[in-house]
C-alpha cells in the first residue's frame, strides 16, 4: 500500500520526533569561573566561597540562582563543590558533602525543585557513555530522556 506523500513525509516526521523523545539525554560538565556557573541561559551564583587556596574549591552555599526572564530562586544544599554537571537545557547535577559523605543533586533551574539526591559515595562522580553517573562505591545512575533518572519527575 501507497502512502501519499504528506501522509508519508507525517509518518517520518513522528518517528523522528518519537526517536528523539526517546533519546538519552547527554551529561555534561560545566566548569566554574570562580563563584558564578552558566549553563545555557540560567546563571549560578554560589555563595560563602571559600577563600584559601584548597583545591577543590567548596561553598557553604546557597546556590543562586536567575533566569533567562530574570527570575530567581536558590536552592540550599550542604557544602558545594565541583564537579558539576548539566543535562538538557534546564537541570544542573551539583555535587555537595557533609563530613565525609558525598552526593549528587538534580536541581531544576526553572524553579529550584532537587527532584533526586543521589546515594551517598565516597570520591568524584564521573559520566559514562555520556548518559549515565558512576561512582567509587554506589552503583551507576542512568539519566533517562528526561534528564532525570529512571522514574523521577521534574
Amino acid at each position: 500500500m501507497r502512502l501519499p506523500l504528506r501522509s508519508a513525509a507525517a509518518a517520518i516526521l513522528a518517528a523522528s520526533i518519537q526517536a528523539a523523545s526517546a533519546a538519552p539525554c547527554s551529561l555534561q560538565p560545566v566548569q566554574p569561573h570562580g563563584d558564578n556557573l552558566t549553563f545555557g541561559a540560567y546563571k549560578i551564583h554560589l555563595e560563602n566561597g571559600d577563600e584559601s587556596d584548597n583545591t577543590p574549591p567548596a561553598w557553604e552555599g546557597p546556590a543562586d540562582i536567575t533566569g533567562p526572564s530574570g527570575q530567581s530562586c536558590s536552592v540550599g544544599l550542604a557544602i558545594i563543590s565541583p564537579p558539576f554537571f548539566g543535562a538538557g537545557d534546564h537541570i544542573i547535577y551539583i555535587s555537595s558533602y557533609s563530613g565525609s559523605e558525598v552526593s549528587l543533586s538534580a536541581v531544576d533551574l526553572r524553579n529550584c525543585n532537587v527532584p533526586w539526591f543521589s546515594p551517598n559515595y565516597t570520591g568524584e562522580a564521573r559520566i559514562a557513555h555520556g548518559d549515565t553517573f558512576t561512582y567509587l562505591d554506589a552503583p551507576p545512575t542512568p539519566i533517562g530522556p528526561n534528564c532525570l533518572p529512571p522514574g523521577v519527575k521534574p
